[in-house]
């Protein structure tokens, strides 16, 4: 029988099985990640930024002979 009037316990919690590599917070199960080449977790939400850090070489506006301003 439950016992709604029971303290709550570690197995209340979600489990943690990771940490996302953009913004270092816990992934728990049934979290929605993407996962990289190298292996590195990241939230949906965070996979731009984790883009622009690791991917990224530069950004700006191309102009015609394929420079960036």
């Amino acid at each position: 029988m439950l016992d709604r009037f029971r303290p709550p316990d570690a197995r209340d919690e979600p489990r943690v099985v990771g940490y996302c590599a953009a913004c270092d917070n816990e992934i728990y199960v049934g979290d929605y990640i993407y996962r990289t080449y190298d292996d590195d977790m990241v939230h949906e939400e965070c996979l731009r930024d984790y883009a622009e850090q690791f991917i990224v070489e530069e950004k700006g506006r191309i102009n015609s002979k394929r420079e960036i301003e």
